[in-house]
């Protein structure tokens, strides 16, 4: 007891010399337990951790909280720092409490404190100490000057003495507790406030209920902690990489790293703030926290932090990259920041931008490693491209990128461009699917590239039925390019009717060389009607709108991609171009009430396209079509396009406004159709591969 005694002495006699202060400590205490509402029981296992305590316990009585833990007993000058303010000791880095304060939180759920540690025991109460100075109604602290302890609860005696038993040597007793605030508090209690302490390992509370949080350390060969917490509702496991004082927790399933969601990802002082770290991780230092130690604040202490994650998070990064293990790339997943190069530069100032900025400079290394493959090129032909990059190349899938990806995209790694691409075909080091891509990209793009397409076509690298050869061979010896070759012509984006196009602008004879849609259909005399035109090679009928019996066309295989790819107006315009033997353009673009110019012989025909979804859908005219439908009768002719996986059906009816029923619709003033038999004259018939 003599350190209650010399401790005591020593704040009464401050007291009695100077009451102002007493009431200034009092207004400054109340700031404390404002500042620090809803975080007692975590300063009292912070201080429990400082203090080497491997268990803690929290239990609630009728009107009283008991904290206990088995750390070392407090010293005289423990004692002395709780009793002043902001007099700790301890030092930055060594612990984790070091401002000395956090202990006056206890204010704002109790009105009488308790403390017994070793052979020390004291009570802070207010009017004992009004009492013992004299005064009357002058506003006094709760937590500076202790009393002989006064506890006189017999139950709460009895389980202090089997908490020690157990191993327990200090304990905080809080009297007069306000218990909703109690429990409201201890239900955010969370195994996660246990993940970057240094020693407790087990909490047992006793809220209404019992409940445990456990947390298992096992230092690996490779100087990181493989750690397992648990909670009443959860088990996580983590990995925690550590470097010069600060650490980042990675998140994992049976050894696997698991990148965290943004709002799991914050910041520790050790323990949890609401701050986010920016990387899919946890991060723990000895960060400036504002008096909730809730916010990190950017000061010069914080920023020599940041230095060091960034340091670590970036050396964790070029390790794993040396390896194509999935655990590694999984590792780097969870370290790459959030943050683009746009967030960088434009958002406000904050941990994360802040991080991701010094994490971005640690890796100018790993930028200059890599390049990243052409968003339209196919993984295989990108790994192919580091010859004429002279740098690794990482695939770039923009649909699901993968971690590497975003990655070398965070650093500012180049992405390597067509000519690079060109390089590489030239050197014969890509396949003819990724030569199909760049011819993709070349042709589709609406900027001028680094590539020209007369540089493509001088290349060897154009497959036909005779073997790979340049268009020149193509077009003078009638070649016709291969299927498979114009399907990867149209997975790159670029619509087949484009492609035959620029070929054709290249050289008249490569129309030859570009398949037909479709295969001749049954000539005239096997329909049994009488021919109308006598173009070579275009069969047609007397009335080639007429109602029929379906005609099925099969598809080969190698067309079955161009087909399903097309637009129902490229598909109608190529039917009645290369099948029905008319002359075609397209008027899509001019808003003149129809899509296509159709002309055989001296008769035109204005051909308005309609796709469905299924038999029967209903179609709309709008005014301008139906206004020019009516002026031309049976000129006009409506094309029903019903697509399905096999098949596409086509079906023509002349003079709509005459044989279907419309209804005026008060959208924009459409003319709908819903009452009509979809009955195709024509089907293109898909063949299914074997």
């Amino acid at each position: 007891m003599e350190i209650l005694h010399r401790v005591r002495s020593e704040l009464l006699s401050e007291a009695a010399a100077s009451p102002a202060m007493l009431t200034d400590i009092a207004g400054l205490e109340r700031y404390v337990s404002e500042s620090y509402a809803n975080r007692t029981f975590i300063e009292l296992l912070q201080n429990a951790d400082d203090a080497g305590a491997r268990d803690v316990a929290f239990m609630q009585g009728r009107d009283w909280v008991l904290a206990a833990n088995s750390g070392k007993v407090f010293s005289e000058q423990d004692f002395r720092s709780i009793c002043r303010s902001a007099s700790s000791r301890k030092s930055r880095g060594e612990s984790i409490g070091y401002r000395g304060i956090g202990f006056k939180s206890v204010v704002g759920l109790a009105t009488r404190v308790h403390l017994i540690s070793g052979e020390l025991s004291a009570t802070f109460d207010r009017e004992l100490t009004r009492a013992t100075l004299g005064l009357s109604d002058v506003p006094v602290p709760l937590v500076r000057i202790p009393h002989p302890i006064s506890l006189n609860d017999a139950y709460l005696n009895q389980t202090i003495q089997t908490l020690k038993e157990q191993g327990h040597q200090t304990f905080f007793i809080l009297s007069g507790i306000d218990s909703v605030q109690v429990e409201n508090e201890f239900e955010k209690f969370d195994s996660d406030h246990l993940l970057f302490l240094r020693n407790v390992e087990n909490v047992r509370t006793s809220f209404g209920r019992e409940e445990s949080f456990s947390c298992h350390r096992k230092i690996l060969d490779d100087g990181s902690v493989e750690l397992a917490t648990s909670s009443p509702t959860s088990r996580e496991t983590w990995r925690i990489l550590s470097g010069d004082d600060v650490s980042v927790a990675i998140s994992t399933e049976s050894g696997v790293a698991v990148p965290l969601k943004r709002p799991e990802s914050l910041v520790h002082a050790f323990l949890p703030t609401q701050e986010e770290t920016g990387i899919p991780a946890r991060i723990n230092g000895d960060f400036s926290t504002d008096p909730s130690r809730t916010r990190v604040v950017l000061d010069n202490d914080t920023d020599s932090q940041l230095d060091k994650v960034a340091k670590l998070v970036s050396r964790i990064i070029s390790t794993a990259t040396s390896s194509s293990s999935e655990a590694d790339i999984k590792l780097i997943e969870c370290l790459t920041p959030y943050v683009d190069d746009v967030t960088l530069q434009f958002e406000r100032s904050s941990f994360r931008v802040a991080l991701a900025t010094k994490v971005r400079f640690q890796l100018t290394p790993l930028r200059d490693r890599f390049a990243l493959g052409p968003a339209w090129l196919n993984e295989t032909d990108s790994k192919a491209l580091v010859g004429p990059v002279g740098k690794s190349v990482i695939y770039r899938d923009l649909s699901n990128p993968s971690p590497l990806a975003n990655l070398a995209a965070f650093c500012g790694s180049e992405t390597a461009g067509p000519d690079a691409v060109m390089q590489a075909a030239q050197d014969d080091a890509i396949s003819p699917r990724g030569f199909a891509q760049l011819i993709g990209h070349v042709v589709a793009s609406v900027i001028p590239t680094s590539v020209r397409f007369e540089d493509l076509s001088a290349l060897p690298k154009w497959p036909t039925s005779a073997g790979l050869t340049h268009l020149n061979s193509v077009a003078e010896n009638a070649l016709i390019l291969d299927g498979d070759f114009l399907e990867w012509i149209e997975e790159a984006g670029l619509e087949p009717s484009a492609l035959r196009r620029r070929l054709i602008g290249f050289d008249a004879r490569l129309d030859k060389a570009f398949p037909s849609t479709v295969a001749t259909v049954q000539s005239a005399r096997e329909t049994g009607v009488t021919a109308r035109n006598t173009t070579a090679g275009a069969p047609s009928f007397a009335d080639p709108f007429a109602p029929t019996a379906a005609k099925r066309t099969d598809v080969p295989k190698s067309q079955n991609a161009l087909l399903k790819w097309r637009s129902a107006e490229n598909t109608v315009h190529e039917f009645l171009e290369n099948q029905l033997g008319f002359r075609v353009e397209d008027r899509t673009r001019q808003n003149v009430g129809y899509d296509l110019w159709a002309q055989s012989e001296s008769e035109e025909f204005y051909v308005e396209i309609k796709s469905l979804s299924y038999p029967g859908q209903p179609f709309a005219l709008t005014p301008n079509e139906d206004s020019f439908v009516r002026d031309h009768g049976s000129q006009y002719v409506l094309a029903l396009v019903l697509r399905t996986d096999s098949e596409v059906s086509i079906q023509f009816i002349r003079s709509p406004r005459d044989s279907l029923r419309f209804e005026r619709q008060c959208r924009q003033w459409v003319w709908e159709c819903s009452q009509y038999q979809f009955e195709a004259q024509f089907v293109l018939s898909l063949q299914r591969s074997r």
